[in-house]
């Protein structure tokens, strides 16, 4: 039988490093709760892996023989294979050379997996969770972040990259990524346009920037992703996954031609990955947070260096 532990006597002057570490727990115990009523199942993936997925900027740290991952995805996505519909994961990331206000080369990923959905079906979900989320850490849809008040209650902006680059720059989608300044435009000019009083989410990105996203049916050459801002900041990435081994691998070696021109590490390709999809994954979409991104915005704090405990 359990056994309670008695609790200490409260004590005076709580560090913030302490309210911190409590809104963490929660904040985890939440989502937990969120995902079980889900009928999901929590996994755990290697941290260590052979070979990190290709994707042209995100850069992996070596450990050992192989590497710390830069995300579950490969091998949550091969779980996918083994009757396991609703899969997700809680558990640290690495990529090597981000430090800033915003990153941090060790940080904590939320990262889940549905069999039957597509990216529209995920956005939906991410808003019963976030919404969930508020009702129970803010006791409602409201809080303030830097000075504005975020309201994940109402409606959210929706727009797309095309619509996006149409709005806020004086260029189009393909012209900014054939001169190499989609990033910095987006960066700079469109993500700082967008509302900090209520979520947005930027939808449809150019198949360029799927690497493992599926093509839109109606578009091929959109990508079935979005991503997801609130109080301004990027904090989780969806879309549609891409399930065709021969289309994945195509662009697997565009992705490692173009960090070789870079003068990239080039990763070798997952070829237990490819084999999966080979062998039939079915269709799916899948999602990543950023939580220490998300505890920001739930502490009123600034850097990311306020929510993680070492550093």
């Amino acid at each position: 039988m359990l056994r309670l532990i008695p609790a200490p006597a409260p004590m005076s002057n709580v560090s913030a490093k302490h309210n911190n570490l409590i809104l963490r727990s929660r904040l985890l115990k939440l989502i937990r709760d969120f995902f079980y009523v889900n009928d999901f199942i929590e996994v755990n993936t290697p941290i260590m892996v052979k070979t990190p997925a290709l994707e042209d900027h995100i850069d992996a740290i070596r450990s050992g023989n192989g590497y710390l991952r830069t995300s579950p995805e490969l091998h949550m996505k091969r779980l996918l294979q083994s009757d396991c519909d609703r899969i997700f994961q809680i558990g640290s990331c690495f990529r090597k050379g981000e430090k800033g206000r915003l990153h941090n080369p060790e940080f904590t990923m939320l990262e889940w997996y549905i069999v039957g959905f597509d990216y529209l079906d995920i956005l939906e979900m991410i808003t019963e969770l976030i919404r969930y989320i508020f009702s129970e850490l803010v006791n409602g849809m409201q809080l303030r972040y830097l000075d504005q008040t975020l309201d994940v209650g109402g409606a959210w902006d929706k727009l797309t990259v095309e619509s996006g680059f149409l709005s806020f720059t004086d260029t189009t989608v393909s012209e900014a990524l054939k001169n190499g300044q989609f990033e910095a435009r987006l960066v700079h000019n469109i993500e700082s346009g967008f509302s900090s009083t209520k979520p947005t989410v930027l939808m449809d990105f150019p198949i360029e920037l799927g690497a493992m996203a599926r093509a839109s049916q109606n578009n091929s050459a959109i990508a079935e992703r979005w991503e997801l801002y609130l109080g301004g900041l990027e904090i989780a990435n969806a879309y549609s996954e891409l399930i065709d081994p021969e289309e994945q691998l195509i662009r697997f070696k565009r992705t490692a031609e173009f960090r070789e021109k870079s003068n990239l590490e080039v990763y070798p390709i997952d070829k237990e990955f490819i084999q999966a999809l080979e062998n039939g994954i079915p269709e799916c979409a899948g999602c990543a947070l950023g939580l220490d991104r998300l505890l920001m915005i739930l502490s009123n704090r600034k850097s990311i260096d306020e929510v993680i405990t070492f550093h």
